[in-house]
């Protein structure tokens, strides 16, 4: 299909190689900005929020994303760096090199003396670096501000973003801005990078952390280290919402099929369960019941022989047992021949 844009006479001409090279790693809200900034370049940045339903910030960082980009020129007071610069109370935002998807340890951005200084005075990072500094208990020095607003930078995170992030880094026992720094990247790698995700993200952390106590003691683990893949399977089962006598049931299934505890097939049965829609331990059992029900059972004639041996075992002592073969081998008159030789047949039986 053909598609040709009618432009009329408001023609949009971006910059082809740095529009185009940055496209996976945009967001929407930094798309959005981006045409919006081309086809209107003369709005504020509050007037172009409101615009695209979002907020001031967002609009700040998709506009500091394009600059690094080169898709935007901070040498020429063009438009869009007005609007940057009104929506920081008339402090021009320092220039930061182009975000990466994986920024690892020591990529983060350097400032200047001067842009630091102008960074650092605006409101949502003054704010930010004065929370990171009580949580960490110590006053940053300028390498440990810039590292702060490096990870909002160049991970295209909001400053709450981080805030909440080193919150609850602190609450692990975790307060150090390298701590800080390789959870924000490794959150970033997961596409974990808005404040409801974040969220939403400590929230099951939580849920897991009391879930692995209980797990621990219903497989037996004491006091060593779960591996990577338990760790997973306990996450996993947190994020199900499943009450915990649903775990109890599928540990009890997994130890009857299998005369073990492998947590590798209780995830199965409970990942089962989740892709079934199951909510209770009702549910779970219902569900085994109507699977025993469904195994394939044996012919009419099979079944009654079964029973009648069951019967016939647990009718007969051995020694009943014993008389009755006699009897069927030696006739009716087996039973006085046998009760003659039954002091022998005791001790062949012997």
């Amino acid at each position: 299909m053909s598609i040709t844009f009618d432009f009329g006479n408001e023609d949009i001409v971006l910059p082809k190689g740095a529009v185009e090279d940055n496209l996976q790693n945009a967001s929407r809200e930094e798309l959005c900005v981006l045409l919006s900034a081309a086809a209107q370049p003369s709005l504020t940045a509050r007037e172009r929020a409101k615009a695209l339903g979002i907020s001031e910030r967002e609009v700040t960082h998709a506009l500091t994303f394009w600059r690094g980009a080169g898709a935007i020129s901070s040498g020429r007071k063009n438009s869009a760096d007005k609007a940057e610069s009104e929506s920081s109370g008339g402090e021009k935002a320092a220039a930061v090199p182009k975000r990466m998807p994986s920024p690892s340890s020591g990529a983060l951005p350097r400032y200047s003396s001067d842009e630091l200084a102008s960074v650092v005075v605006r409101p949502e990072f003054h704010g930010l670096i004065e929370h990171c500094q009580q949580i960490m208990g110590k006053v940053f020095n300028a390498s440990e501000a810039e590292k702060v607003v490096g990870i909002c930078e160049y991970l295209a995170v909001s400053p709450d973003f981080v805030a909440l992030l080193c919150s609850h880094l602190a609450e692990e026992g975790k307060v150090s801005l390298r701590a800080l720094e390789t959870k924000a990247t490794e959150l970033h790698d997961r596409g974990i990078g808005d404040y409801d995700s974040l969220n939403e993200y400590i929230e099951l952390r939580e849920k897991s952390r009391t879930l692995e106590g209980k797990v621990r003691k219903l497989f037996g683990i004491r006091s060593r280290s779960l591996t990577s893949a338990e760790r997973k399977y306990i996450e996993a089962w947190a994020k199900t919402g499943f009450p915990f006598d649903m775990i109890e049931y599928a540990y009890e299934l997994t130890v009857n099929t299998t005369g073990d505890a492998p947590m590798k097939y209780t995830d199965a049965i409970i990942e089962k369960w989740s892709a079934n829609g199951y909510k209770s331990l009702a549910d779970a059992r219902q569900a085994e019941e109507q699977f025993q029900k469904s195994k394939k059972p044996r012919t009419p004639r099979a079944a009654k022989k079964s029973a009648e041996d069951e019967n016939a075992l647990s009718s007969f002592s051995t020694d009943d047992f014993f008389e009755a073969a006699m009897r069927r081998s030696y006739g009716d008159g087996g039973k006085a021949q046998s009760g003659g030789n039954s002091e022998k047949s005791k001790e062949e039986r012997q």
